[in-house]
């Protein structure tokens, strides 16, 4: 791995409110919207990616050039939202990241009750298929590492060609303890979430007991999700990732975010009570990124 100077990224603050929060010892510890101070074009340049260097806004890149990073203008119909990240999919089994140091940066000085990290942003999945109507396997959401950068300790991804939502954690399985992707159920039907509109995501992480949660907003305005104890208690969370898996694609995906907010509490994010459950492990999740 790269070594990296840890600067706050110049984020604008994103205007985010979600229920279910503790609303006691919150810290913002990054937040951005896109619009306010980037422009249209590459998050980072060519010579910034190469050279392990912050591009618009405080961003690294990895995984490919920078031609699949960009600030670009809201795609859905009314276009109301300015400025969005996109992130252009593999058409193999690569993986992308981006990611600012402001979680590195502002977690260490949370309050000294605050055991819990909270990230929510909004994502756009495209259903982008090929000319021959191949549709994309990849996968986007977004996910929070350990400074190690080897383990997921909560995240969330949407499967582009099905929609599917899954949750991502660092947990033991059948005696192996590795990243596990898990299955987000409603009524005991798999959540299947509208690609090409925005949706709006959240994961935790609580540092004392190793829990993460994986939540979305339904259609009625209200949270649903679920959480796993994870392997993890004890670990700091150190980076906010947004995230793309190439799963061996044939055709890439693509995706927009928007409105990140990640704190840190001393409560958890919890949706309305029985509204989800998991389906169970998914599968491994290769979770090393490089830099």
């Amino acid at each position: 791995m790269l070594t990296m100077t840890r600067t706050v990224a110049s984020c604008a603050f994103a205007s985010l409110a979600f229920a279910g929060s503790a609303s006691a010892a919150f810290k913002v510890m990054q937040a951005c919207d896109f619009s306010t101070g980037y422009t249209a074009g590459a998050v980072n340049t060519a010579a910034q990616y190469t050279a392990g260097t912050a591009g618009q806004g405080g961003w690294f890149t990895s995984g490919g050039g920078s031609a699949f990073y960009n600030i670009v203008a809201d795609p859905t119909a009314g276009a109301t939202r300015g400025n969005t990240m996109s992130i252009l999919g593999s058409s193999t089994n690569t993986a992308r990241y981006a990611w600012t140091n402001d979680v590195a940066s502002n977690w260490g000085s949370r309050d000294s009750d605050s055991d819990t990290i909270v990230a929510a942003w909004d994502q756009d999945t495209s259903t982008y298929t090929t000319l021959s109507g191949t549709a994309s396997t990849n996968r986007f959401g977004a996910v929070i590492y350990d400074s190690t950068g080897t383990k997921i300790l909560t995240g969330m991804y949407v499967q582009v060609s099905t929609g599917y939502l899954y949750g991502l954690a660092y947990a033991t399985s059948g005696g192996v303890t590795s990243t596990y992707a898990y299955g987000v159920t409603s009524g005991g039907i798999q959540v299947v979430l509208a690609r090409d509109a925005w949706q709006s995501l959240a994961v935790t992480f609580n540092k004392t007991t190793g829990k993460a949660g994986f939540y979305y907003k339904k259609g009625d305005g209200t949270w649903g999700g679920a959480s796993v104890t994870g392997a993890a208690a004890g670990v700091d969370p150190d980076e906010f990732d947004l995230y793309e898996s190439g799963n061996s694609s044939t055709s890439q995906g693509k995706a927009y975010y928007d409105n990140i907010l990640v704190s840190s509490g001393s409560g958890a994010f919890v949706p309305a009570p029985g509204a989800v459950a998991l389906l169970g492990v998914a599968g491994l999740i290769g979770a090393r990124r490089r830099r």
